[in-house]
């Protein structure tokens, strides 16, 4: 059997960016609200700075303070699942695994973003090498949302970890479908098609790869072997 030149699926376990909602309506021309009002409006406002003030950390990747933010918002009464989510998806990043996995639980018992909450306990589970647990956690995200290639991506990368090459084809094509751009769908595809010995197939996923990576020399010097073995 020819000699595996390529290792392993690149990038495992992605998970999307964390979620934005969309700013509060301008209320000008309003009569001034009453006291109460007034407060429930100062709270509002309170918890909407918090938690614009998380994601913008967050998207400079400053999750350990994004954290203190959304925690803050929680604290004041935005228990939104976007805001747990978004606050797992900082403690994830931080190495709190398993405040990440509980905020991911709340956001799913919230009935919202089930699909990205779902992804994110697989990549968890992937990341603590439990891929049995990660797949069943991929499979519940693709059910709550077929269409997104992430969830596809991270459900084929823990079959490649697993030895179910069939089955990770299978996904790295249904991803390649949702976003034919994307090239580690062909890098990934082509490692499980070199394990199960077709080396054609391979190499045909490994030229479709170069051509959207053609900087990646390493790859490409492989690509020449593979190309005389096949």
């Amino acid at each position: 059997m020819a000699e595996e030149l390529l290792k392993g699926p690149k990038e495992e376990a992605k998970q999307p960016a964390q979620k934005q909602e969309p700013a509060a309506p301008k209320t000008a021309g309003v009569p001034s609200p009453v006291p109460k009002q007034q407060e429930e409006a100062r709270l509002a406002a309170m918890r909407s700075e918090f938690y614009y003030r998380g994601l913008a950390l967050a998207t400079e990747g400053g999750h350990d303070g994004a954290v203190g933010f959304f925690t803050k918002a929680i604290e004041i009464g935005k228990k939104d699942a976007d805001t747990y989510y978004n606050r797992g998806f900082s403690r994830q990043k931080t190495g709190d695994y398993d405040g990440a996995a509980s905020d991911y639980g709340e956001c799913i018992r919230l009935g919202d973003s089930n699909g990205m909450a779902h992804n994110g306990i697989g990549t968890i589970y992937a990341e603590k090498g439990d891929f049995k647990k990660a797949l069943d956690s991929f499979n519940a995200a693709i059910a709550a949302d077929t269409e997104n290639p992430a969830f596809r991506m991270n459900k084929a990368n823990a079959c490649i970890s697993l030895g179910m090459m069939g089955e990770a084809m299978k996904e790295y094509s249904a991803a390649e479908k949702l976003d034919p751009e994307n090239m580690e769908v062909y890098y990934n595809r082509a490692v499980a098609k070199q394990r199960i010995g077709d080396i054609r197939g391979a190499v045909a996923d490994l030229e479709k790869y170069m051509e959207l990576n053609p900087f990646d020399n390493e790859t490409g010097e492989n690509l020449k072997i593979m190309r005389r073995q096949a």
